[in-house]
């Protein structure tokens, strides 16, 4: 009699990280202090460009949101996701487009849609190399962190040292 074949062990699907669920938890807790600060800035103060280069308060928040989605391309790239051709981020206008509510709709859309992603990765999918390549080389967990958890705190540091200054005229 033929000895038994061993049977397959069943491969069960990895579970979703608790480093992912604190990755997504940091970046909800980022993104609800930027937003805080964007909804309390002044009307007159949203497009207020103190020096030549510098952009307003606006335009720090519009940038965040526009970034959030140019990272989830890295993200889901980086997990073999196709994707289309990176979103381009405008950077020399020095005032936002769009309006205080259409920034912090966007802010909040786009938080909570990059927090759903991160909670569900698994350990080796955090662990993936960052693509394209980066010098130095990065994980995807690395650049969940930074650049796309900390773009949030840089911009509300940003909006929170214009804010403090004299508005221009008084």
């Amino acid at each position: 009699m033929p000895a038994a074949r061993p049977r397959p062990k069943k491969v069960l699907p990895e579970e979703p990280s608790p480093r992912a669920q604190t990755l997504a938890n940091q970046l909800r807790a980022a993104a609800a202090a930027l937003i805080a600060v964007v909804e309390h800035i002044e009307p007159e103060r949203w497009s207020e460009v103190r020096t030549t280069g510098v952009w307003s308060p606006g335009k720090d928040a519009e940038h965040v949101a526009d970034a959030v989605a140019m990272h989830l391309w890295h993200v889901s790239r980086s997990l073999g996701v196709r994707q289309p051709p990176a979103p381009v981020i405008e950077r020399a206008r020095p005032t936002a487009l769009r309006s205080q509510a259409e920034v912090v709709a966007l802010l909040r859309t786009r938080a909570a849609d990059a927090a759903r992603l991160i909670e569900g990765l698994t350990d080796g999918e955090l662990d993936l190399p960052a693509r394209p390549p980066r010098r130095p080389p990065r994980t995807v967990a690395e650049i969940i962190a930074r650049p796309l958890i900390a773009h949030f705190a840089t911009h509300r540091r940003d909006i929170e040292l214009k804010l403090r200054e004299p508005r221009i005229g008084r």
